[in-house]
C-alpha cells in the first residue's frame, strides 16, 4: 500500500515538472517573435489590359478558326470573343463571305455571342442611368417613353422588349415599310408558338402593342391578324404579380390604352382584354357601341359585360334605353322545369327501392332571353341587387358577364318578365329620389354596387 502511494507521488511530481518547463519555453518563444519586425509584402500591381488588336491580328485569328489544330481554333475563338465589338465587323463579314465552312460557322456563333454580351452590358448601363435621355444604342426608347412615360418602371417594361425582340429596342423604325414587315414577321412567329402550345410571355405582348402603336402613328393600318394575335396573346399570358400590382401595372395600362385606339376592327377582343386586365377605358368603348340600337347580339353581350365590370349606379343612363327592347337575344329553346333532384346528373341512383315511385311527367316550357333581360340583369348587378331573385337560372362570370341563355324566361307567360321590369322601375325611382334635410332618404337607399375584383 505504501509503495503504491510513493509511485503516485513520483508520477505527479514528474508531470508538474515537465509542465513548468514547457510553459517556460512557450514564454521565451513568444518574446523572441514579438521583437522581430512584422513581415512586409510587395504591393500588388493591377494587371494592365492588353492592347487592342489591330485589323491584321483579328484577320489572323479568323484564319486560325479553320486550323486543323483544335487548340489553335479554341484559342483564336477565345481571343476574338474577348476583342468584343472591335472584332465584330470583320467577324460578321467572315460569317457571310468566308469560303471555309468551319470559319463561317464559328464566326456566325461568335457574332451572336458578342452581340448578346454587348447588348447585356448596354442594358445594364441603361437601367442604372439616372439621365432618362441616354439610350445607350436603344434608339426606340424615346418613342416608347412617349407612350408609357419616362420613369424607371417604364424602363423595366421596356426591358421586356429588349430581352424578347431586341431589334424593336435598337431600331427607331422611321421607315413604315420596314416596321410593318418586322411586325408581321414577329406576329407569325408568335402565332406559331400559340398554335403549338408554347409558353407566352410579357415581352411578346408589349412588343406587338408597341409595334401597333408605331404603325398607327405612321398612318399605317394595323393588320387584322396582328390585332387578333395581340388580343389572344394578352388573354393567354399569366401576368406576373408585379404586373398585376403597382410595379409594372401603370406603364402597361398606359401602353394598353394607346393600343386600344389601333384595334378598332376587333372591339370584342379589346373589351374582353380590358375586363381581364382591369382597364376601365373598356367602359368607354362599351358606351360607344351601346349607343347603336342596331347592335348585334355578340357585341351587345360583350358591351354589357364590360359596362357591368366597371359601371356604377351613375352609369345606368347607358343601360336604361335597352330596358324596352323586346327583341330576342337568343333563339327560343325548351327547358324542363320539374326535374326531381334524384334525376340530376350528379346524383347516384339508388339501387334498392322500398316501393315503386310514380313516374314524373316532364313539363317542357319554351323560353327565350330578350335584349332587355341582359340590360336588366346588368342594371341589377350595378345596383348591388341579387340577380337570381329575378332570374333563378342566371350564370355570371366576372370577365364575361351574364350568359344570355341563363336569363331566358318563359315565352308564353309574360307576367314574370313584367314583374322584373316593374321591380327595375321601382329601384331606379328609389335610386334617384333625393335625400331629406337630415341627410337621409325617406325610403331606404339601395346598397352600393358590388365591387368586382380580379
Amino acid at each position: 500500500m505504501v509503495s503504491t502511494n510513493i509511485l503516485k507521488q513520483i508520477v505527479i511530481t514528474t508531470v508538474l515538472y515537465f509542465s513548468i518547463v514547457l510553459f517556460g519555453v512557450y514564454v521565451q518563444l513568444t518574446l523572441v517573435f514579438a521583437q522581430e519586425s512584422p513581415p512586409t509584402f510587395a504591393p500588388v500591381t493591377s494587371k494592365q489590359d492588353p492592347p487592342e488588336p489591330d485589323t491584321s491580328q483579328i484577320e489572323s485569328w479568323i484564319r486560325e478558326l479553320g486550323s486543323s489544330s483544335s487548340d489553335l481554333r479554341e484559342s483564336a475563338a477565345d481571343n476574338l470573343y474577348r476583342s468584343g465589338s472591335i472584332a465584330l465587323p470583320l467577324i460578321k463579314l467572315s460569317a457571310s463571305e468566308s469560303d471555309e465552312p468551319e470559319v463561317k460557322a464559328r464566326c456566325a456563333s461568335l457574332a451572336i455571342a458578342i452581340e448578346k454580351d454587348d447588348l447585356g452590358k448596354r442594358v445594364d448601363q441603361f437601367l442604372r442611368e439616372s439621365d432618362l435621355n441616354k439610350t445607350y444604342g436603344l434608339d426606340n426608347w424615346p418613342n416608347f417613353s412617349k407612350i408609357v412615360g419616362p420613369g424607371r418602371l417604364s424602363k423595366r417594361l421596356f426591358k421586356e422588349v429588349i430581352q424578347t425582340h431586341p431589334k424593336f429596342a435598337e431600331d427607331s423604325f422611321e421607315d413604315s415599310t420596314i416596321l410593318l414587315t418586322e411586325t408581321e414577321r414577329i406576329g407569325r412567329e408568335i402565332l406559331i408558338g400559340l398554335r403549338t402550345g408554347e409558353e407566352t410571355n410579357l415581352g411578346d405582348i408589349v412588343t406587338l402593342m408597341f409595334a401597333s402603336i408605331q404603325l398607327s402613328s405612321l398612318n399605317v393600318n394595323v393588320p387584322r391578324d396582328i390585332q387578333l394575335t395581340t388580343s389572344t396573346l394578352t388573354r393567354r399570358t399569366p401576368f406576373p404579380q408585379e404586373v398585376q400590382g403597382t410595379a409594372l401595372g401603370t406603364p402597361l395600362k398606359a401602353l394598353f390604352r394607346e393600343w386600344m385606339k389601333t384595334a378598332n376592327s376587333e372591339p370584342q377582343m379589346v373589351m374582353i382584354t380590358c375586363m381581364e386586365l382591369g382597364i376601365e377605358e373598356g367602359k368607354v368603348m362599351a358606351r360607344k357601341y351601346l349607343e347603336d340600337k342596331n347592335l348585334g347580339p355578340d357585341l351587345y353581350e360583350i358591351s354589357m359585360a364590360c359596362m357591368m365590370r366597371f359601371s356604377t349606379p351613375e352609369d345606368l343612363m347607358w343601360i336604361e334605353p335597352w330596358i324596352a327592347d323586346e327583341r330576342g337575344l337568343t333563339p327560343v329553346f325548351p327547358i324542363q322545369t320539374n326535374i326531381p333532384m334524384r334525376q340530376a346528373p350528379f346524383e347516384v341512383p339508388r339501387i334498392e327501392r322500398m316501393e315503386p315511385e310514380k313516374p314524373v311527367v316532364p313539363q317542357i316550357v319554351d323560353v327565350q332571353a330578350q335584349y332587355r333581360d341582359l340590360a336588366l340583369a346588368t342594371g341589377f348587378k350595378a345596383l348591388g341587387e341579387d340577380v337570381t331573385k329575378y332570374y333563378p337560372r342566371a350564370q355570371w362570370h366576372p370577365y364575361r358577364g351574364f350568359s344570355a341563355t341563363s336569363l331566358a324566361l318563359p315565352v308564353a307567360d309574360t307576367s314574370k318578365r313584367d314583374a322584373v321590369v316593374a321591380r327595375w322601375k321601382e329601384l331606379v325611382e328609389l335610386q334617384s329620389k333625393p335625400p331629406t334635410l337630415e341627410g337621409e332618404s325617406d325610403t331606404p337607399r339601395l346598397t352600393p354596387p358590388v365591387e368586382i375584383k380580379n
